[in-house]
């Protein structure tokens, strides 16, 4: 008599149980979607492909919605034009949207995988049955109704409410505790330190990520017309940043640490050539971030207030904020690969 194989489903990667071993499917085509994003990954590698896409464009709206909503808690003035105010609530709305689409796409590319049939399984009942018994779902549940509150907030604080900061948090709050409900994060022992660190490493992630989006929205708009307050703001940024970067890199090596402590090392597959590439970036953002916050962001305050208005500050200023922002775009591709591989 034969028996049908088991599927096994751990947030993001699935397996096949039989009898007394486990086949772990992976697709070679997802460690090298590091370096293409959303289409060319779609044709490469498929529901693989996919699904890391799907992942990138969650993570990104997530990090922006949370990010941007942080930066106008703890680094913006709550100064300058109804322009600039109208291009944060915008681009933290469309961050939210973009976060829960991802997210319910996701569920749908999980099931998919979870089939074994490719696209052919993205409705397939018993594989169905398998993510949504997970805690996939759930967390998938909270990071929506979360994005849902920030884009909430976002619309009543362009109305001046006064509960707008703590909607805001809330939601924030939520959504980022979101992750720790299903993937890795839930099977990491001890899990009380395994909890804090992801958090830990998701909240400065949001800091760092939407912070930038935000401080270049600032830029924009008001560096031309209001140069003292525009460096005010760059100044109370540049310390939640420097803070937060150094946080994020320590987290990450923490993180890779539990997660290849069992193999004993980092192991020279996709796995490992796309964690390296992230720690890659990761250090080049930091260094960046170091030559902004000791060299740029001191020129930029002491030529705020000069005739010339240090003009060359703001343009080195302005380069490194892109090269950082290409930093950001480069991280979240790499960690919508990286969540879907196994070490």
């Amino acid at each position: 008599m034969t028996h049908s194989p088991r599927l096994v489903y751990t947030g993001g990667v699935v397996s096949r149980a039989e009898d007394t071993h486990t086949n772990t499917f992976r697709s070679p085509g997802v460690a090298w979607a590091a370096g293409v994003l959303c289409g060319p990954a779609v044709l490469v590698a498929g529901v693989d492909g996919a699904a890391a896409a799907t992942r990138a464009v969650m993570y990104g709206g997530v990090l922006a919605a949370c990010g941007i909503t942080l930066f106008q808690l703890v680094a913006h003035d709550q100064e300058g034009s109804s322009v600039e105010h109208h291009w944060l609530r915008s681009l933290v709305l469309v961050g939210a949207a973009a976060g829960a689409a991802a997210t319910l796409v996701g569920l749908l590319l999980q099931v998919a995988m979870a089939s074994g049939r490719g696209w052919l399984g993205l409705f397939d009942r018993r594989a169905a049955e398998v993510v949504f018994g997970s805690s996939s779902h759930l967390g998938a549940g909270q990071r929506v109704v979360g994005l849902v509150v920030v884009a909430y907030a976002a619309m009543r604080r362009g109305e001046r409410a006064a509960l707008a900061p703590v909607l805001g948090a809330t939601g924030v709050a939520i959504s980022l505790s979101s992750f720790l409900v299903a993937g890795h994060a839930a099977t990491r022992e001890p899990r009380i330190v395994g909890y804090a660190v992801d958090l830990t490493h998701t909240t400065t992630a949001a800091i760092w990520a939407g912070g930038l989006i935000g401080l270049a929205v600032v830029l924009h708009h008001r560096r031309p017309v209001d140069p003292a307050g525009a460096a005010r703001v760059v100044q109370r940024f540049s310390l939640a940043a420097s803070a937060s970067v150094s946080l994020l890199l320590a987290g990450g090596f923490g993180l890779a640490w539990a997660e290849l402590r069992p193999s004993g090392g980092v192991p020279f597959n996709g796995y490992g050539l796309v964690l390296m590439a992230k720690a890659a970036v990761a250090l080049v953002a930091l260094a960046i971030g170091a030559v902004n916050h000791f060299v740029v962001v001191p020129s930029v305050v002491a030529g705020a207030e000069t005739v010339a208005g240090g003009d060359a500050a703001w343009a080195a200023l302005s380069k490194t904020l892109r090269v950082e922002l290409a930093a950001v775009v480069v991280l979240v591709a790499l960690t919508g690969v990286l969540t879907g591989l196994n070490p």
